[in-house]
């Protein structure tokens, strides 16, 4: 399924568990984050553009590998897991 999300205060989605997938999806205007992974491992998380985003992907685990597209993001993707 595509989504088009816009203008979010916190995160654009938050995925709280593993094994989920996120595909196909615009995220625009993001203040906090647009894609939230909690730290959680096992999702497939590609295909989706993200703009005008304070922080593109956040919290994403060491292990994850997707292609998503990033424009204006002020941060592409952080850890800390």
């Amino acid at each position: 399924m595509t989504n088009h999300i816009f203008d979010t205060q916190v995160a654009g989605i938050n995925i709280g568990v593993g094994n989920v997938t996120v595909r196909g999806n615009g995220l625009a205007y993001s203040l906090g984050s647009a894609i939230e992974f909690n730290c959680t491992t096992g999702d497939t998380v590609t295909g989706n553009t993200i703009n005008d985003a304070k922080i593109g992907l956040d919290k994403v685990p060491a292990s994850f590998i997707g292609g998503n597209t990033f424009h204006n993001a002020g941060t592409r993707t952080t850890g800390g897991c």
